[in-house]
């Protein structure tokens, strides 16, 4: 009679078994990782696309002003506010505390208007120059799921008021 040993040893199963024990740790930190690049990734477009508009009104704003003022009345421009002359208004953008606000004042010192345009800004920085270039940065600070996720966003604007432009060339 014939024996059929086709089977595993037991050295063959411990081998199995080692090999196993050591690439699902790295499966499984792989994957940790995927969802945690996930997440940030995720709650970076969240950023984005609530300060994508934040970023054109200030973009619209600085275009068509005519010049950066350092004072009206009792406002001042500082690293983290500016004001904008336009034709028929100033426009003031400002920091308090974690919210950016733009307020829209008459040449006559009226307010016109007062929007609060974001909760989870961190810090606005903007500086100017001679040439009429704008810059401005925004840091963005949002707790998603339990972990904060940051975004800083830079941009620069120059200011086209044509009709300024074309009194300075006459």
């Amino acid at each position: 009679m014939k024996i059929n040993r086709s089977g595993f040893t037991l050295i063959e199963l411990m081998i199995v078994v080692a090999i196993v024990l050591i690439i699902i740790p790295i499966i499984y930190s792989v994957f940790i990782y995927g969802l945690l690049t996930y997440d940030t990734s995720a709650g970076q477009i969240e950023i984005f696309r609530s300060a994508q508009p934040i970023i054109l009104l200030l973009q619209n704003d600085i275009r068509p002003a005519i010049k950066v003022v350092d004072k009206f009345n009792d406002l001042k421009t500082s690293k983290n506010s500016i004001i904008l002359e336009k034709m028929d208004n100033y426009v003031y953008y400002y920091q308090d505390k974690r919210v950016l606000i733009r307020k829209i004042i008459a040449k006559s010192g009226e307010q016109k208007e007062m929007q609060r345009l974001s909760s989870c800004l961190r810090n606005i920085t903007f500086d100017y120059n001679e040439n009429r270039l704008v810059s401005f940065k925004l840091s963005f600070r949002q707790e998603i799921r339990g972990k904060e996720v940051k975004l800083d966003l830079i941009s620069s604007v120059k200011m086209r008021n044509l009709v300024f432009e074309e009194k300075l060339l006459n």
